[in-house]
């Protein structure tokens, strides 16, 4: 099926044939799609629509925004001659990518988890990768082919077979990597020589070498690393010794701590629109999951999760930090034992129809036991103190005055 045509608006459809939408200004928002959309146009807009099995590919223009759709089993994507593309604050589960191959990008604020990588850059110069949630992929975040000027900042990159790779087969123009949190990835860094990729009929593979690359800080402060075992003599919170990656790769100025990365607010351009268009919304079926806690804050202790559905469901169930759907039967339960830092929760649910939808992938963070208690032991400390010091005074008072007599 293709769209063609200045202004079209496509909502609220169960698209399941491959659609191409050509023009400027078009909106694809709140459809079920199980087909593969290609857009090629300037000033799109792609929101809110639950897709399965497939994804959103943009092939041509530029200044198109792709943001806040739940994806399940596929990916987005750019590609062609499309440049200055926004993809903000997606959920892709159980599926490939968020894959760039040009240039002007910006990649922020999205969940990726279960899925072949997280972030892509398989091409093109000057893309900015921030803020992203990156867990139990088999990369995180990858940058391949000799382009400069892209930036990886400030992203929670967590569980996966591999943390990061920055590589391509002939010598490449830095990428920048800094402020991003790398915990627990089976290896933190790829330095493999070479790798094996398949043929162009997708069955024969092949093995090429590689040259790695990537500058790891931005010359004052660099990445938090969950294997750093380096110390902090002056308590600048950055180590005092380089983490070294391999012989021509270190990051000079690691994080003794997890950055905050919800406090690298990136800056969004003038054009970029990412909030709803005014359209109103054909009555069919769209399973719409509202969670009304957690919220994206900071919490002291356990949880609780609640959320509404609009539908009838079959399957409910929930993914806390990108890890395996758990089935709940209820909209109400609490999560206990959550460990201290940052989290991200998406619900999920099929309707009676076998129409699937997924929730906002909410952030919230545990703070740590002894930051909440901290301030309560100083008080009480303090208000010892301080009675002990009124009554020694006081007695001292007394005696004085009993002298005196």
């Amino acid at each position: 099926m293709c769209i063609v045509g200045d202004n079209a608006k496509i909502v609220g459809n169960i698209i399941a044939t491959p659609l191409s939408m050509q023009g400027y200004n078009q909106t694809l928002a709140f459809n079920n799609l199980t087909a593969n959309v290609d857009y090629r146009g300037d000033y799109g807009k792609v929101y809110k629509n639950n897709a399965k099995d497939c994804g959103v590919f943009v092939s041509y223009g530029s200044k198109t925004c792709i943001f806040n759709n739940m994806v399940l089993g596929g990916g987005i994507g750019t590609g062609g001659t499309s440049r200055n593309i926004i993809i903000f604050n997606n959920t892709i589960n159980d599926g490939t990518q968020i894959s760039l191959a040009n240039s002007g990008n910006i990649v922020a604020n999205n969940t990726i988890s279960n899925s072949s990588m997280g972030v892509a850059i398989m091409w093109g110069g000057d893309n900015r990768i921030s803020g992203n949630f990156v867990t139990n992929c088999k990369i995180g975040l990858y940058k391949t082919e000799p382009h400069g000027g892209n930036i990886f900042s400030a992203n929670y990159v967590a569980n996966n077979s591999c943390g990061v790779k920055i590589a391509s087969r002939s010598e490449s123009a830095e990428t920048t990597l800094y402020h991003n949190n790398f915990i627990n990835n089976v290896v933190q860094v790829n330095t493999d020589p070479t790798e094996t990729i398949e043929g162009s009929d997708g069955t024969h593979e092949r093995t090429r070498s590689l040259i790695h690359s990537g500058l790891f800080d931005n010359g004052t402060e660099g990445n938090f690393w969950s294997d750093y075992t380096g110390e902090d003599s002056n308590k600048d919170n950055i180590g005092d010794t380089p983490y070294f990656i391999d012989e021509n790769r270190r990051d000079n100025h690691p994080l003794m701590y997890p950055f905050d990365i919800y406090s690298d607010k990136i800056q969004l351009p003038d054009w970029a629109n990412i909030e709803p268009t005014s359209i109103i919304v054909p009555d069919i079926k769209y399973v719409d999951i509202h969670i009304d806690s957690p919220q994206n804050m900071t919490y002291a202790n356990s949880i609780s999760l609640n959320f509404t559905v609009n539908q009838k469901t079959s399957w409910m169930g929930y993914s806390l930090d990108g890890q395996d759907n758990v089935t709940i039967t209820e909209t109400t339960l609490n999560l206990n034992e959550l460990a201290d830092g940052s989290h991200t929760l998406t619900v999920y649910a099929i309707d009676t129809d076998g129409n699937t939808g997924a929730s906002e992938t909410i952030r919230f963070t545990i703070a740590k036991e002894s930051e909440t208690e901290q301030p309560d032991q100083l008080n009480l400390i303090l208000a010892g103190t301080l009675i002990c010091i009124a009554i020694a005074t006081g007695l001292g008072l007394l005696i004085y005055h009993k002298k005196r007599k």
